[in-house]
């Protein structure tokens, strides 16, 4: 990890190729590294910058398509996390730990230049889907409350 914080601080060309490269390296359980680094940026906070977040967000947004595997999605059984949205999350996490001028230009950048089709596409229809979830549960509370 400190090995892509450091490659972060250097350029994005750098981050991109330590992800490409892990993606194309398997755990015994069948996982891809890439998803290991994912899964470990979400842990992060001291030791992401501003500088790194805004590298990673663009370097997540040009490459994330290619990062993760069919078998990344499956490894954890019908409960894992679509790859999609586990992108979705550590971007989000890195936006956190972005400069506050620089979040709406960043998310902008994932959705406009970005070359990762399923993130860009995806953020609009899961945001979407969770407000949809969370109004059909409020509903589902209200009519239970009405019956009692």
């Amino acid at each position: 990890m400190n090995e892509l914080l450091i490659a972060a601080q250097e350029s994005p060309e750098a981050a991109a190729k330590i992800l490409a490269a892990a993606a194309n390296v398997r755990r015994p359980n069948g996982a891809s590294k890439a998803r290991d680094y994912l899964d470990r940026m979400r842990d992060l906070d001291d030791e992401m910058t501003p500088p790194i977040a805004r590298v990673l967000v663009g370097v997540l947004s040009a490459v994330g398509d290619a990062l993760l595997s069919e078998q990344d999605e499956e490894i954890q059984g019908p409960f894992s996390l679509p790859n999609r949205w586990r992108i979705l999350c550590v971007i989000n996490h890195l936006l956190k730990h972005a400069e506050a001028a620089d979040r709406l230009p960043l998310i902008r950048s994932v959705i406009a230049q970005g070359h990762s089709i399923a993130l860009a596409g995806d953020a609009p229809v899961t945001t979407h889907l969770v407000r949809n979830t969370m109004r059909i549960r409020v509903s589902a509370t209200a009519l239970r409350s009405e019956s009692d």
